[in-house]
Order: C-alpha cells, then sequence, then structure tokens
C-alpha cells in the first residue's frame, strides 16, 4: 500500500512538473515582440507613453537630488555629460527604425520620436522655421522646468547641458550641422518660452 501510495504522488509530482514546463515561457526579446504584437496600436502607444515618462521622472529625482546633494553646478556639469551621450544613442535607434537621412528633415523626425524630447513626458514645442539649410525650435514647457515650477525652485541655468545635448545630436545625424543657443536659462525668457535653438546646415 505504501509503495503504490508513493509511485502515485511521484507519478502526480511529474505530472504537474511537466504540465509547468509547458506553461513556462522565457521572456526574452522575441517573445515579448510577439507579446507587443498582440496588443492594439492605442495600447502600445500608452505604453510607449509611460516608458518614456519613466524616464523622465528617473531623471528629474535625479537631477533634484544630486543638486541638493552637490550644488547646481555639479549637477548641470552631470546633465550635460549624460545627455550628450544619452541623444546619440537615442537617435541612432530612432534612425534605424525611421529609415532617417543626414539633412535638416530627418532632424526634425528624430527630435520628434526621440524619447528625450517626447510630448507625453512633458514637452511642449513648435518648430518655428523649416527649411533645407535651416531649423529654428521654440521649446514652450519641458518636463523639468515644469517640475521646478511645483516645488518653488528656480529654472535651472540649463544652456551648457542643452547646447551639449543638441550638439551631440546634431552631430550624429550631420557633422555639418551646427548649433546656436537662442535663448536658454539663465538668459531671460518671456512667458511661455523656456529656450530657443537653432540648426543650420552649413556647405
Amino acid at each position: 500500500m505504501y509503495k503504490d501510495g508513493k509511485k502515485k504522488c511521484q507519478l502526480k509530482i511529474y505530472v504537474e512538473s511537466e504540465a509547468l514546463k509547458k506553461e513556462t515561457q522565457i521572456i526574452d526579446e522575441k517573445n515579448i515582440k510577439r507579446e507587443l504584437m498582440k496588443f492594439s496600436k492605442e495600447t502600445l502607444i500608452k505604453l510607449l507613453d509611460a516608458a518614456c515618462k519613466d524616464a523622465w521622472t528617473c531623471q528629474n529625482y535625479w537631477m533634484v537630488f544630486t543638486e541638493k546633494k552637490f550644488g547646481t553646478e555639479v549637477a548641470v556639469d552631470a546633465d550635460a555629460e549624460v545627455f550628450s551621450k544619452v541623444v546619440k544613442a537615442q537617435f541612432y535607434r530612432v534612425k534605424r527604425a525611421l529609415n532617417l537621412s543626414d539633412n535638416i528633415q530627418s532632424l526634425v523626425e528624430a527630435i520628434k520620436f526621440m524619447p528625450v524630447q517626447w510630448p507625453s513626458a512633458g514637452f511642449k514645442y513648435e518648430f518655428v522655421e523649416v527649411s533645407e539649410k535651416k531649423l529654428v525650435m521654440r521649446i514652450i514647457e519641458c518636463p523639468m522646468g515644469r517640475e521646478r515650477r511645483k516645488v518653488g525652485l528656480p529654472y535651472l541655468p540649463c544652456k551648457r547641458a542643452g547646447m551639449a545635448c543638441y550638439e551631440s545630436l546634431a552631430k550624429a545625424v550631420n557633422p555639418k550641422i551646427k548649433v546656436n543657443c537662442l535663448r536658454c536659462p539663465p538668459d531671460p525668457v518671456p512667458e511661455n518660452v523656456m529656450c530657443e535653438w537653432e540648426f543650420l546646415l552649413e556647405d
């Protein structure tokens, strides 16, 4: 009786373990893409928005705590170093996805679809002028400025970080694209404008 019972128990464990093996799925890039293909476009957009917002939430907290512990100058220096690397990596990924070229219009498309300037994360901006050789972009609102206003902090003097960011992006698109900062804190900025940038494609 004991032997029979033991065999039944072993058989039950074996059957359950085999069923578990069939149900278990390794989550890797290939399988998660298969899962994503089942979602609607609306759900995929929500997931993309969430990912970009998460990145900016991390950035905002990181800047606030870095500034609090080490001071504004160190925080801005670190921000410039980080974003000069981040935007280059983001551009190359978006370039592959959208098959972008090396012209001003490709720069426009890159800015629109890179997480670093994702509208749902808190960015609002406009392309004031777009031509074959020139782009002028005005940032109306950014997540860093918005969050600092919420907690009563002054705007960061982020011109150096912005220049590092956009110069790195422009160079990744085309080394002949030069960047000029038209206005950015600590410059005085008018209401409803955070900063403004000019991109020129030189001959």
